[in-house]
């Protein structure tokens, strides 16, 4: 599931609206408060008024890739969750250098369309994984019967000619534009027939 449409709106003052949907429906919105650095009142005010809308909740933090820390504040209304993303303005790095408050971030994402595009990532995700297992498993090893009770095993390498000859019924199907299966198939009972 990707996202089918985005509209960006600039608020002035540097703010910005990021809306993003899918399948015509709202999906996400990122709302940065500040363009500028060394606004930290702002990104502070923000966290304020959000505390106060949706109570008080205690960050998560973490490190980046580059290193900076980062405090995570999340909410839910039951329908939409909201997190808000900020530098930690009581980090060492902020003491010498203007506080990164142009990073800010809220994000609001809508609970139910989250929830169906993580079930899809998923689902393609194993499929994806079921596919290259198969292939794998088809490269790789060879299955073949042993015994008329039909017990199998497995050999690497190559598959050894068969035994028995393919179903008739599935050697003499009309199609119009024969599939390489078919051919494998057609040639196979060609090979053994003489």
């Amino acid at each position: 599931m990707e996202k089918d449409r985005v509209l960006r709106y600039d608020l002035g003052d540097g703010k910005k609206l990021i809306c993003y949907f899918v399948l015509n429906k709202f999906f996400q919105a990122w709302y940065e408060p500040s363009a500028t650095d060394a606004d930290q009142e702002t990104v502070e005010n923000v966290l304020a008024g959000l505390n106060r809308k949706y109570g008080t909740e205690d960050p998560v933090g973490f490190l980046d890739n580059k290193n900076r820390p980062w405090l995570v504040t999340k909410w839910s209304d039951g329908i939409t969750s909201i997190e808000y993303r900020m530098l930690d303005p009581k980090a060492p790095q902020f003491k010498n250098t203007p506080y990164a408050s142009s990073e800010a971030r809220v994000i609001y994402t809508d609970i139910e369309i989250n929830a169906k595009k993580e079930k899809m990532r998923k689902r393609s995700r194993s499929g994806s994984t079921r596919k290259s297992a198969r292939k794998s498993n088809s490269r790789s090893t060879a299955t073949y019967r042993t015994s008329s009770r039909g017990t199998c095993r497995q050999a690497p390498g190559a598959s050894p000619r068969s035994v028995s000859r393919p179903m008739a019924a599935r050697t003499r199907r009309k199609v119009g534009k024969p599939t390489a299966a078919v051919m494998r198939r057609t040639c196979r009972c060609g090979l053994r027939s003489g």
